[in-house]
């Protein structure tokens, strides 16, 4: 068992812990600051601790979606998608790579 705190930092980005091939990321955003179009190679998983941020994935009925504490947002492998601060905000970003032979 390993026990990891997730930092309330004004910007950061870190890895927070790893399991097998799950990472775990906490990404810490300002007000107002913008993550533009950008995907990654895994199945995401993006938590909300704190804040409020509009999320947007690029595919059919992708948004844009306010999301706040308490709330998530799954996107699949290669998805393009943005997020946009609207408030000092915490996350965290579960990473899952997808299985040999899945798109």
């Amino acid at each position: 068992m390993e026990h990891h705190r997730f930092q309330m930092a004004e910007e950061l980005t870190r890895r927070v812990a790893q399991g097998g091939p799950a990472r775990v990321i906490q990404l810490s955003l300002p007000a107002g600051r913008v993550l533009d179009k950008h995907r990654v190679d895994a199945h995401l998983l993006a938590f909300v601790l704190r804040g409020r941020v509009v999320f947007e994935a690029f595919e059919p009925g992708g948004g844009p979606l306010t999301l706040g504490p308490a709330e998530m947002i799954a996107v699949g492998p290669g998805v393009p998608h943005r997020v946009e601060s609207l408030e000092d905000a915490v996350l965290a970003l579960v990473l899952v790579p997808p299985r040999v032979g899945e798109k």
